[in-house]
Protein backbone atom coordinates (compact mmCIF):
# COMPACT_ATOMS: atom_id res chain seq x y z
CA UNK A 1 0.00 0.00 0.00
CA UNK A 2 1.07 2.92 -0.67
CA UNK A 3 2.49 5.10 2.34
CA UNK A 4 3.22 2.54 4.55
CA UNK A 5 7.24 3.06 4.78
CA UNK A 6 9.29 1.72 7.59
CA UNK A 7 10.49 1.99 10.12
CA UNK A 8 6.71 1.38 11.74
CA UNK A 9 5.91 3.30 15.02
CA UNK A 10 4.26 1.79 17.76
CA UNK A 11 2.60 2.14 20.89
CA UNK A 12 2.16 -0.42 23.63
CA UNK A 13 -0.45 0.49 26.53
CA UNK A 14 -0.82 -2.21 29.55
CA UNK A 15 -3.41 -2.70 32.30
CA UNK A 16 -1.95 -3.96 35.19
CA UNK A 17 -4.89 -4.54 37.67
CA UNK A 18 -5.19 -0.64 37.31
CA UNK A 19 -1.46 0.39 36.75
CA UNK A 20 -1.29 1.34 33.55
CA UNK A 21 1.63 1.54 31.50
CA UNK A 22 2.65 3.38 28.34
CA UNK A 23 5.58 1.84 25.80
CA UNK A 24 6.91 2.99 22.56
CA UNK A 25 9.24 1.92 20.08
CA UNK A 26 9.32 1.37 16.08
CA UNK A 27 10.43 -1.73 14.00
CA UNK A 28 11.11 -2.13 10.22
CA UNK A 29 10.13 -5.44 8.09
CA UNK A 30 12.88 -7.93 8.80
CA UNK A 31 13.86 -6.74 12.13
CA UNK A 32 13.66 -9.46 14.77
CA UNK A 33 11.00 -9.27 17.03
CA UNK A 34 11.39 -7.27 19.96
CA UNK A 35 10.98 -7.36 23.58
CA UNK A 36 8.69 -4.02 24.95
CA UNK A 37 8.32 -4.31 28.24
CA UNK A 38 7.50 -7.21 31.20
CA UNK A 39 5.51 -6.74 33.96
CA UNK A 40 3.74 -9.02 37.13
CA UNK A 41 0.44 -9.51 38.03
CA UNK A 42 -0.03 -9.78 41.27
CA UNK A 43 -1.68 -12.45 43.53
CA UNK A 44 -5.89 -11.98 43.89
CA UNK A 45 -5.27 -10.49 46.92
CA UNK A 46 -2.40 -8.78 46.48
CA UNK A 47 -4.62 -7.62 43.75
CA UNK A 48 -7.26 -6.56 45.75
CA UNK A 49 -5.02 -4.62 48.32
CA UNK A 50 -3.20 -2.51 45.43
CA UNK A 51 -7.12 -1.64 43.74
CA UNK A 52 -7.69 -0.16 47.34
CA UNK A 53 -4.18 1.48 47.96
CA UNK A 54 -4.46 2.91 44.57
CA UNK A 55 -7.90 4.13 45.38
CA UNK A 56 -6.94 5.66 48.35
CA UNK A 57 -4.37 7.55 46.84
CA UNK A 58 -7.23 8.93 44.06
CA UNK A 59 -8.99 10.14 46.99
CA UNK A 60 -6.16 11.30 49.19
CA UNK A 61 -5.00 13.35 45.94
CA UNK A 62 -8.56 14.45 44.84
CA UNK A 63 -9.09 15.80 48.78
CA UNK A 64 -5.96 17.36 48.72
CA UNK A 65 -6.53 19.04 45.51
CA UNK A 66 -10.03 20.36 46.33
CA UNK A 67 -8.74 21.14 49.82
CA UNK A 68 -5.67 23.83 47.68
CA UNK A 69 -8.69 24.84 45.43
CA UNK A 70 -11.00 25.95 48.44
CA UNK A 71 -7.99 27.36 50.41
CA UNK A 72 -6.91 29.66 47.04
CA UNK A 73 -10.69 30.53 46.78
CA UNK A 74 -11.05 31.21 50.82
CA UNK A 75 -7.65 34.10 49.75
CA UNK A 76 -9.59 35.23 46.63
CA UNK A 77 -12.53 35.83 48.92
CA UNK A 78 -10.40 37.45 52.03
CA UNK A 79 -8.62 39.48 49.42
CA UNK A 80 -11.50 40.83 47.85
CA UNK A 81 -13.48 41.52 51.05
CA UNK A 82 -10.76 43.43 51.85
CA UNK A 83 -10.62 45.24 48.76
CA UNK A 84 -14.14 45.85 48.98
CA UNK A 85 -14.16 46.71 52.63
CA UNK A 86 -11.02 49.31 51.86
CA UNK A 87 -13.40 51.23 48.83
CA UNK A 88 -16.23 51.55 51.39
CA UNK A 89 -14.37 52.73 53.75
CA UNK A 90 -12.16 55.73 50.94
CA UNK A 91 -15.94 56.00 49.76
CA UNK A 92 -17.25 56.98 53.28
CA UNK A 93 -14.07 59.11 54.29
CA UNK A 94 -14.54 60.91 50.78
CA UNK A 95 -18.50 61.32 51.67
CA UNK A 96 -17.32 63.02 54.94
CA UNK A 97 -14.88 65.27 53.78
CA UNK A 98 -17.11 66.18 51.05
CA UNK A 99 -20.24 66.81 54.04
CA UNK A 100 -17.72 68.83 56.10
CA UNK A 101 -16.77 70.77 52.82
CA UNK A 102 -20.08 71.64 52.18
CA UNK A 103 -21.20 72.20 55.78
CA UNK A 104 -18.04 74.86 55.79
CA UNK A 105 -18.98 76.45 52.36
CA UNK A 106 -22.82 76.43 53.43
CA UNK A 107 -21.76 78.15 56.92
CA UNK A 108 -19.61 80.54 54.81
CA UNK A 109 -22.55 81.38 52.40
CA UNK A 110 -24.01 82.07 55.70
CA UNK A 111 -22.02 84.48 57.29
CA UNK A 112 -21.46 86.34 53.64
CA UNK A 113 -25.27 86.66 53.22
CA UNK A 114 -25.83 87.56 56.57
CA UNK A 115 -23.36 90.11 56.68
CA UNK A 116 -24.14 91.37 53.10
CA UNK A 117 -27.79 91.75 54.13
CA UNK A 118 -26.64 93.63 57.30
CA UNK A 119 -24.78 95.99 55.07
CA UNK A 120 -27.83 96.89 52.97
CA UNK A 121 -30.16 97.15 55.71
CA UNK A 122 -27.54 99.87 57.79
CA UNK A 123 -27.59 101.75 54.12
CA UNK A 124 -31.24 101.89 54.42
CA UNK A 125 -31.37 102.73 57.98
CA UNK A 126 -33.93 99.52 58.30
CA UNK A 127 -35.00 98.67 61.84
CA UNK A 128 -34.29 95.27 63.09
CA UNK A 129 -36.90 93.37 65.40
CA UNK A 130 -37.58 89.71 66.98
CA UNK A 131 -38.95 89.01 64.27
CA UNK A 132 -37.59 90.20 60.88
CA UNK A 133 -38.31 89.12 56.70
CA UNK A 134 -35.69 90.34 55.08
CA UNK A 135 -35.24 89.78 50.86
CA UNK A 136 -32.41 90.94 48.35
CA UNK A 137 -31.47 90.46 44.90
CA UNK A 138 -28.82 91.74 43.04
CA UNK A 139 -30.12 93.36 39.65
CA UNK A 140 -32.14 96.51 38.90
CA UNK A 141 -35.46 94.97 38.65
CA UNK A 142 -38.33 95.79 41.31
CA UNK A 143 -39.09 92.45 43.44
CA UNK A 144 -41.75 93.32 45.96
CA UNK A 145 -41.71 91.24 49.33
CA UNK A 146 -45.13 90.22 50.57
CA UNK A 147 -45.82 88.86 54.27
CA UNK A 148 -49.36 87.38 55.41
CA UNK A 149 -49.73 87.51 59.23
CA UNK A 150 -51.53 85.67 61.53
CA UNK A 151 -54.94 87.45 61.13
CA UNK A 152 -54.80 87.44 57.35
CA UNK A 153 -53.96 90.87 56.79
CA UNK A 154 -51.01 91.28 53.93
CA UNK A 155 -48.21 93.64 54.20
CA UNK A 156 -46.66 94.95 51.03
CA UNK A 157 -45.83 97.98 48.93
CA UNK A 158 -49.43 98.84 48.95
CA UNK A 159 -50.22 98.39 52.64
CA UNK A 160 -46.53 98.78 54.50
CA UNK A 161 -48.10 99.34 57.99
CA UNK A 162 -50.24 96.53 59.48
CA UNK A 163 -52.67 96.45 62.49
CA UNK A 164 -51.09 93.89 64.36
CA UNK A 165 -47.75 96.25 64.24
CA UNK A 166 -45.39 95.08 61.02
CA UNK A 167 -44.31 97.32 58.75
CA UNK A 168 -42.40 97.49 55.30
CA UNK A 169 -39.68 100.04 56.40
CA UNK A 170 -37.79 99.79 53.02
CA UNK A 171 -39.28 98.99 49.99
CA UNK A 172 -36.65 99.24 46.95
CA UNK A 173 -36.15 99.72 43.36
CA UNK A 174 -40.02 101.39 42.57
CA UNK A 175 -37.42 103.25 40.10
CA UNK A 176 -33.75 101.67 39.56
CA UNK A 177 -31.73 103.32 41.97
CA UNK A 178 -29.05 100.04 43.19
CA UNK A 179 -27.92 96.86 41.92
CA UNK A 180 -27.86 95.91 45.44
CA UNK A 181 -31.71 96.61 46.93
CA UNK A 182 -32.94 94.93 50.10
CA UNK A 183 -36.33 95.14 51.33
CA UNK A 184 -37.39 94.77 54.91
CA UNK A 185 -40.32 93.82 57.49
CA UNK A 186 -40.23 94.13 61.03
CA UNK A 187 -42.04 94.17 64.39
CA UNK A 188 -40.94 95.76 67.58
CA UNK A 189 -39.63 93.42 70.03
CA UNK A 190 -42.29 91.15 71.44
CA UNK A 191 -45.30 92.59 69.38
CA UNK A 192 -45.07 89.93 66.72
CA UNK A 193 -48.62 88.07 67.27
CA UNK A 194 -48.23 84.54 67.85
CA UNK A 195 -49.37 82.28 64.68
CA UNK A 196 -48.56 81.12 61.37
CA UNK A 197 -46.61 83.81 59.05
CA UNK A 198 -46.61 83.53 55.05
CA UNK A 199 -43.91 85.16 53.17
CA UNK A 200 -43.97 85.85 49.30
CA UNK A 201 -42.38 87.36 46.95
CA UNK A 202 -43.48 88.99 43.47
CA UNK A 203 -41.64 90.09 40.27
CA UNK A 204 -43.31 93.81 40.15
CA UNK A 205 -41.61 95.23 37.18
CA UNK A 206 -38.66 94.74 34.96
CA UNK A 207 -36.70 97.78 34.75
CA UNK A 208 -34.64 99.09 31.06
CA UNK A 209 -31.76 98.94 32.54
CA UNK A 210 -28.59 97.16 31.91
CA UNK A 211 -28.22 93.62 33.33
CA UNK A 212 -31.39 93.80 34.51
CA UNK A 213 -31.97 90.40 33.29
CA UNK A 214 -34.11 87.61 34.30
CA UNK A 215 -34.49 85.33 35.54
CA UNK A 216 -34.01 87.35 39.14
CA UNK A 217 -32.29 84.87 41.81
CA UNK A 218 -33.36 85.97 45.32
CA UNK A 219 -32.79 85.53 48.92
CA UNK A 220 -35.08 85.55 52.06
CA UNK A 221 -34.08 85.72 55.46
CA UNK A 222 -35.76 85.30 58.21
CA UNK A 223 -35.15 86.11 61.83
CA UNK A 224 -38.27 84.20 64.28
CA UNK A 225 -37.18 85.16 68.00
CA UNK A 226 -33.55 84.51 67.00
CA UNK A 227 -34.28 81.40 64.96
CA UNK A 228 -32.65 81.98 61.15
CA UNK A 229 -34.25 80.74 58.54
CA UNK A 230 -32.39 81.26 54.98
CA UNK A 231 -34.46 80.68 51.59
CA UNK A 232 -33.12 80.93 47.73
CA UNK A 233 -35.34 80.97 44.66
CA UNK A 234 -36.21 82.80 41.48
CA UNK A 235 -38.65 84.61 39.59
CA UNK A 236 -38.99 86.57 36.39
CA UNK A 237 -41.47 89.24 35.07
CA UNK A 238 -44.54 88.11 34.71
CA UNK A 239 -44.23 84.77 36.65
CA UNK A 240 -47.20 84.33 39.10
CA UNK A 241 -46.59 85.49 43.04
CA UNK A 242 -44.39 82.98 44.65
CA UNK A 243 -44.78 81.92 48.56
CA UNK A 244 -41.44 80.95 49.26
CA UNK A 245 -41.27 80.60 53.58
CA UNK A 246 -43.88 79.88 56.39
CA UNK A 247 -42.96 79.73 59.93
CA UNK A 248 -44.50 79.54 63.40
CA UNK A 249 -43.93 82.25 65.73
CA UNK A 250 -44.44 81.25 69.36
CA UNK A 251 -46.65 82.09 72.12
CA UNK A 252 -45.30 84.56 74.85
CA UNK A 253 -45.68 81.57 76.87
CA UNK A 254 -43.65 79.55 74.43
CA UNK A 255 -41.60 82.62 74.42
CA UNK A 256 -40.72 82.00 78.25
CA UNK A 257 -40.29 78.42 77.78
CA UNK A 258 -37.37 78.81 75.27
CA UNK A 259 -35.77 81.68 77.75
CA UNK A 260 -36.02 79.05 80.42
CA UNK A 261 -34.65 76.10 78.67
CA UNK A 262 -31.51 78.80 77.27
CA UNK A 263 -31.06 79.95 81.11
CA UNK A 264 -30.79 76.01 81.91
CA UNK A 265 -28.57 75.22 79.53
CA UNK A 266 -26.43 77.97 80.28
CA UNK A 267 -26.32 77.31 83.98
CA UNK A 268 -25.16 73.45 83.19
CA UNK A 269 -22.91 74.58 80.44
CA UNK A 270 -21.06 77.01 83.12
CA UNK A 271 -20.85 74.20 86.04
CA UNK A 272 -21.68 76.65 88.84
CA UNK A 273 -19.10 79.18 87.62
CA UNK A 274 -20.82 82.48 89.48
CA UNK A 275 -19.30 85.16 87.60
CA UNK A 276 -20.13 83.82 84.24
CA UNK A 277 -23.20 82.31 85.32
CA UNK A 278 -24.14 86.02 87.03
CA UNK A 279 -23.18 87.06 83.14
CA UNK A 280 -25.30 84.86 81.70
CA UNK A 281 -28.43 85.68 83.84
CA UNK A 282 -28.24 88.90 82.98
CA UNK A 283 -28.08 88.57 79.25
CA UNK A 284 -31.78 86.38 79.72
CA UNK A 285 -33.11 88.81 81.95
CA UNK A 286 -32.64 91.85 79.31
CA UNK A 287 -34.33 89.06 76.66
CA UNK A 288 -37.27 88.55 78.99
CA UNK A 289 -37.41 92.12 79.21
CA UNK A 290 -38.13 91.80 75.69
Amino acid sequence: KRRTKDPTGFQIIVNNVGDYREYHGDLTHGDPIKLVCQFEVPERDEQSENIKRSLEDQMRLEAEESARIEQEREVEENQRQAELAAAEEQRLTELETAREEEEIAAKQAAETAMQELQERLDREGARSGDVQISLMWDNYNDLDLHVVCPSGERIHGGNKLSQCGGELDVDANVRPETKKPVENVVWDDDTAQSGEYQVYVHHYKKHKKRRAKDPTKFKVIVNNIGELLEFDGKLSHGDPIKLVAQFEVPTAQERQARIAAIRAEMELLTGGNDKETEELEVEVELEDDK
